[in-house]
């Protein structure tokens, strides 16, 4: 099984900024080695950039390797799905490499109008949030608000102040 955790900026490539992808791999590891299992996983990352600001454009994926994903069970571990874009994108881009098979986890699910016609539901999600822009967990907005510990709604006041020259 290998886990690929998406990394959208140079910042997270860094181990000591993956986030998200660092508690899930350190907690699944301890379940394997607590349960004895013999299952064998990998972890990969993959940058995956489409936001300037506020907006979601094109999808850059690099660090990807055919070879981590042909006749492998797959699972892309995302933190959030806004606009669903990306994520159609990244399938579409998965798929044409012939996993055994593909799912997904996404810890925020938004409830917004543009992911509707992608109809499309997380094997797991954390949590549905409403559609607003967010910051924290590793979430940012133009490289900032990232390190918040908690989940927080950006107010317009923090957008006009903090909008990138």
């Amino acid at each position: 099984v290998f886990f690929f955790f998406q990394a959208e900026d140079g910042i997270r490539d860094s181990v000591a900024s993956r986030g998200l992808g660092d508690v899930y791999k350190r907690q699944l590891q301890t379940l394997m080695s607590a349960g004895k299992s013999k299952l064998r996983f990998d972890f990969q990352y993959v940058k995956a950039s489409s936001y300037t600001g506020l907006k979601s454009g094109e999808l850059k994926l690099t660090h990807l390797n055919v070879d981590y994903i042909k006749n492998k069970h797959v699972i892309i571990v995302e933190d959030i799905y806004d606009t669903g874009r990306s994520m159609k994108q990244m399938l579409d881009c998965f798929k044409a490499m012939s996993p055994t098979s593909l799912r997904t986890a996404i810890l925020f699910h938004k409830r917004n109008p543009e992911n509707l016609p992608f109809k499309y539901i997380g094997d797991f999600t954390g949590f549905i949030i409403p559609n607003k822009f967010v910051v924290g967990y590793n979430l940012d907005y133009n490289q900032k608000f990232r390190e918040l510990p908690h989940l927080c709604v950006i107010a317009e006041k923090g957008i006009k102040a903090f909008k990138s020259q």
